[in-house]
This record gives structure tokens, sequence and C-alpha cells, in this order.
């Protein structure tokens, strides 16, 4: 059997994370709930019933999935923050353990922007099937 292969959906429950404070827009408080998974060869996903949604590439039991949003600051700068999971899925559980990223940037100056963040966590996604 092959994890999440070609698709499953589940509930995502994540272990405990610390993201600096600066870190705004960080989105690990949002990684549970109902999830769904989809798996082809290289590329895999995660779509949570939420709206948010990592996608990018799978290559044996390594997993790098990244999702980007542009926001809007009070210092008048359009701002970019990307999120990066990266990790390993075991085979045998199909737990995620996935090191989390967090960095932001400017991608509209005004000339007075702020200082971007970034922060780092350990994020273990634990994804239980929904059983129809």
């Amino acid at each position: 059997m092959v994890c999440f292969e070609p698709s499953i959906t589940g509930t995502a429950m994540t272990g405990n994370a610390n993201v600096q404070s600066c870190a705004i827009w960080n989105n690990v408080s949002r990684m549970t709930g109902t999830v769904t998974l989809t798996r082809t060869a290289t590329t895999f996903s995660l779509d949570f019933a939420n709206g948010l949604s990592f996608t990018g590439a799978i290559t044996g039991n390594q997993v790098s999935l990244t999702h980007i949003e542009p926001h809007s600051f009070e210092d008048g700068c359009t701002w970019q923050s990307t999120e990066t999971l990266t990790g390993t899925v075991d085979p045998t559980t199909c737990v995620l353990s996935l090191s989390y990223d967090y960095e932001e940037m400017v991608t509209v100056s005004n000339g007075a922007c702020a200082s971007p963040c970034t922060g780092m966590a350990d994020v273990s996604l634990e994804i239980t099937p929904i059983v129809q």
C-alpha cells in the first residue's frame, strides 16, 4: 500500500508547534480538521476544508510542500508569506513528520516597509482516514 495514493480524506491533528510571534500570517493553527491528501507518482497536496492548501512534491518518502499567500499590511506595503512543510511520510503508519518554515517578503514596496519575519517549527501531522 502507498500512503494517500491516489487520494484520501481524513481528519488532521497537529502536534505542538512554536512559531515566533512576529510570524503573523502563519497557518499552523489551521492545519487541523478535515483534509484531503492527493498523491500521484511525484506530486502531493494537502487541501484542508478551511481553504488552506499546500502543494508540492513527494520523492520516495520525502515530502516538500508550500503555501504562498499575498497580504496587505499597515505599513502600506504588499507582502507575501511562504510556508513550507518538508519531511517524511512513514510508509507503515502514514504519519507525516514535518518541519515547518515561515518566511515573508515585500512584493510591492512604498519605501518604508516593516522588517520581514521568519519562523520555524516541527509539526507532526497525523491523518485519520474518514471511513464512509
